[in-house]
């Protein structure tokens, strides 16, 4: 892992989620398992860097890390290493893990492919599933044989690239300590993580400064920096600990949004910008927009000036796709995208009554320091036994609860009663229908036979969503980026149903979901669709640091304040609920 000077957060999570893996694939104790899921998750969204912390103890105050599992992070930490993933890598082969990264592939079916197969590597997964070795496995056939060949595909298509909340952060903190340099007058970072995009290859920072080679000293200089790949007078290349490929531009003010504008992307964008621009007699590059024919540079300081010589608006940089938004610039039809400062609640928040860690004090306090008017607490329900699911005893219980506490908390924040009721194989939910029409907001979700056909994955949405109860669809396709396909579906049908009977659809923020995607969005709002963009959290801090995502995927979907459920007020949101 080398120095501890390198290791950060998503390093430290990497290792707790492996560990994870490989105890699933031995087949020990789920709730051992999910412990370290949970921590991985915890030091992912954790609000500073671990290496910060100096003591078992302090570690423990992040929610979600409990003794155990805080003196193993003390471990990488101050070594670099983790002895107890060494011990699991002893065991069972490392290349394991990489099975894992095959959508639909679970750590059953890779303890299953290792122990009646041999099989260790990917290569040797794909070559066993073409000479229709695995179909013969328990709970295997040809339908899986193929699935796995798709899943390989698509794992390959995101090899070598990153989810939003491991550059992100990461992005935030290296840009702001640029601008505090007396030598740089601004900064931002540009490619597709300006853009939202779901995944990240590298990361590009653009800066403007008179003194380039201090600038350029300082960034090689970065603890985060592994290794320095390039060293140049205005551009500078690092690799962190995790692999992930950061180029830092020094470029001159008059310069600036031209570059901002060619290096956000994307490339498709571009040119159709520059074939926009010929056809007017300019020329356009990361320099500035220029006369073709005399050279003169006519714009090039601000990305309004580009966008402007070409008679075209400010097109937002989530829309930079070429998917329409140039021809919605020209006629004046860029939609006014949500913006994060518009949400006013969340939808979708667990606590400990299911496989949540915060209180529902805890949540209200969290939902206060976001000025957020109000929040749904939606505990999983009795079917989804991994996650402690309450039944219909325990909702009415913990209505009660909230009840109470909204009592104590004086309209402060109001916390709604619901919960993530489980859509079962006949779309209809695990909860009886008395109870679930006496809580405010309920969301129904698929948890289980998330490989099954188009045909009944489409009804069994439809009849969920027909469900009076049921006002929202949680996580709709199930997909895990880079992980597990999402499930096959109709989705003309489900956005008819979806627009038919009121029923919204999440936005669900996890980086790993991003659910629905941008362009399952852009689709459904054709249909008259409305959504939410909930955060799922689990932990303290979740709520906080997810919703960034949900929202820039919402805005990557062309998707509209009006169109988004919990923009509204609470009066307004609980008129339009069903």
């Amino acid at each position: 892992m080398g120095e501890s000077k390198a290791i950060d957060n998503n390093t430290i999570a990497q290792v707790l989620s492996a560990i994870a893996d490989l105890l699933e694939v031995k087949g020990e104790d789920v709730f051992r398992i999910r412990s370290y899921r949970r921590a991985a998750e915890a030091v992912q969204m954790a609000p500073r860097a671990l290496t910060e912390m100096a003591t078992a103890k302090e570690l423990q105050s992040i929610p979600g890390i409990g003794k155990s599992i805080a003196e193993k992070i003390l471990e990488i930490i101050q070594t670099g290493r983790s002895s107890q993933l060494e011990e699991l890598q002893r065991e069972l082969p490392a290349t394991l893990l990489d099975l894992l990264k095959v959508p639909g592939v679970g750590p059953r079916h890779v303890a299953t492919f290792y122990k009646e197969l041999g099989i260790e590597t990917v290569e040797q997964l794909e070559q066993a599933a073409r000479e229709h070795r695995l179909r013969s496995l328990p709970g295997m056939g040809a339908k899986s044989e193929e699935k796995i060949l798709k899943g390989i595909e698509a794992t390959g298509a995101h090899k070598g690239r990153f989810l939003q909340h491991q550059v992100l952060p990461l992005a935030d903190e290296l840009v702001a300590r640029l601008q505090r340099l007396p030598e740089v007058s601004r900064a931002d970072y540009a490619g597709s993580a300006r853009r939202g995009a779901e995944t990240i290859g590298d990361l590009d920072i653009l800066a403007c400064s008179g003194k380039p080679q201090k600038v350029m000293d300082y960034f090689a200089s970065l603890p985060e920096a592994k290794e320095v790949l390039v060293r140049g007078e205005t551009k500078t290349t690092i690799r962190t600990e995790s692999n992930l490929q950061i180029d830092l531009r020094v470029v001159p003010e008059e310069c600036y949004g031209a570059a901002m504008q060619y290096f956000t992307g994307s490339q498709a964008h571009s040119v159709r910008l520059r074939t926009l621009a010929k056809a007017r007699g300019l020329r356009i590059n990361e320099y500035g927009v220029f006369i073709e024919e005399t050279g003169e540079r006519i714009a090039g300081a601000s990305e309004e000036e580009v966008y402007g010589a070409l008679q075209l608006p400010l097109i937002p940089p989530q829309l930079r796709e070429n998917a329409g938004e140039i021809e919605a610039a020209q006629a004046g039809k860029l939609p006014k995208l949500v913006e994060r400062k518009q949400i006013r609640g969340d939808l979708h928040v667990h606590t400990r009554a299911s496989d949540g860690t915060m209180t529902l004090e805890e949540v209200a306090e969290q939902a206060m320091e976001l000025g957020y008017e109000y929040v749904c607490i939606a505990d999983h329900t009795k079917s989804l036994i991994v996650a402690q699911g309450l039944d219909e005893k325990g909702l009415l219980k913990q209505k009660r609860q909230i009840e109470e506490l909204n009592e104590r908390l004086e309209g402060k924040v109001r916390l709604l009663s619901g919960c993530e009721v489980n859509i079962m194989s006949d779309g209809k939910p695990d909860i009886d229908q008395e109870v679930l029409l006496q809580l405010e907001v309920v969301t129904g979700s698929i948890h289980s036979g998330l490989d099954q056909a188009k045909e009944k994955i489409t009804e069994r949405l439809v009849t969920a969503m027909e469900n009076p109860a049921i006002d929202i669809i949680g996580h709709p396709t199930n997909r895990i980026i880079g992980r597990r396909a999402e499930s096959a579906m109709d989705f003309e049908a489900v956005f008819k149903a979806a627009a038919r009977t009121g029923t919204a659809l999440e936005v669900n923020c996890w980086p790993e979901r991003l659910d629905l995607r941008d362009v399952h969005l852009r689709q459904g709002r054709e249909y008259g669709a409305r959504f939410c963009i909930c955060t799922d959290a689990h932990a303290r801090g979740q709520m906080r640091d997810l919703i960034r995502y949900g929202v820039l995927t919402a805005q990557r979907g062309w998707l509209t304040r009006a169109e988004v459920l919990n923009t509204r007020p609470l009066k307004a949101l609980l008129k339009e609920l069903k």
